[in-house]
């Protein structure tokens, strides 16, 4: 849906993942929510939107012909080093390992089992999303309780779906390094970028968050990519209402995580 508004520049395949997913997970959250305040959560009314979509899109891909964007992608400051990327990676892919396997083990935060997943489960339970009086903490539907209740439509089975709802908010962190990774390769060079990727990865909290239902890593998630989006802002001179549209767009996904 993003990318469909042609970001006046050419992207990077890092900057394109980003925004994709990123759209992507924010415009299936405001689906769910539509449907449950509907009273349709089910699998069709929540899948029906994606499968059009992808439709569409690939339609639109063989149909359309080629846009050529507006090149200002800055030239890298030196080579990257090989010995800089292949003991990064070597870090990376374990606690990338690691974050995914943790974030499919049985919650035990107090917050997460009260509320975070409570209130999709009971959402579920009634199949729609309405206010619950006996749980203060549900007052409003966040957009990362919006996925875990999507896992436990498409799965049918609340402990499943709730499951795959903290697997994806787990990816969100590894969207985040992407977005770092992101930054770093279009303004400075690819070991920095590299490098950045590997230090925000590796960070404490980012493991913590990773590996319990918080919206904090959606929301992280959602200021970087904005920020790599603003940036972009700053130098464009053709079209660039179309990337405020894009980074407003990520901004608000970010107020709405939490």
């Amino acid at each position: 849906a993003i990318l469909s508004l042609r970001p006046p520049l050419a992207l990077l395949r890092s900057e394109r993942i980003v925004l994709c997913f990123g759209a992507g997970l924010s415009i299936l959250s405001l689906i769910t929510l539509c449907c449950g305040l509907a009273g349709q959560l089910n699998v069709l009314a929540i899948a029906s939107p994606s499968v059009v979509s992808v439709t569409l899109i690939l339609y639109h891909m063989q149909k359309s012909p080629r846009v050529q964007s507006a090149e200002i992608v800055m030239e890298s400051s030196g080579r990257t080093s090989k010995r800089i990327k292949w003991l990064t990676l070597f870090v990376i892919v374990p606690f990338s390992v690691y974050l995914l396997l943790g974030a499919v083990t049985p919650p035990f935060d107090f917050d997460v089992r009260e509320y975070h997943l409570q209130g999709p489960k009971e959402w579920f339970e009634q199949g729609r999303i309405t206010f619950l009086r006996h749980n203060v903490y549900t007052s409003f539907p966040f957009l990362s309780e919006m996925l875990p209740l999507t896992g436990m439509t498409l799965t049918g089975d609340w402990w499943k779906g709730a499951l795959v709802g903290q697997a994806v908010l787990a990816c969100f962190q590894l969207l985040s390094a992407l977005a770092v990774f992101a930054i770093g390769k279009r303004w400075i060079n690819d070991s920095v970028a590299w490098l950045a990727m590997l230090i925000y990865l590796t960070v404490p909290w980012t493991l913590r968050i990773s590996i319990i239902a918080y919206a904090e890593g959606a929301l992280t998630f959602f200021l970087i990519s904005s920020t790599m989006v603003a940036l972009w802002w700053r130098i464009c001179t053709n079209r660039p209402n179309i990337l405020a549209v894009i980074c407003g767009f990520l901004a608000g996904s970010a107020m709405a995580s939490k």
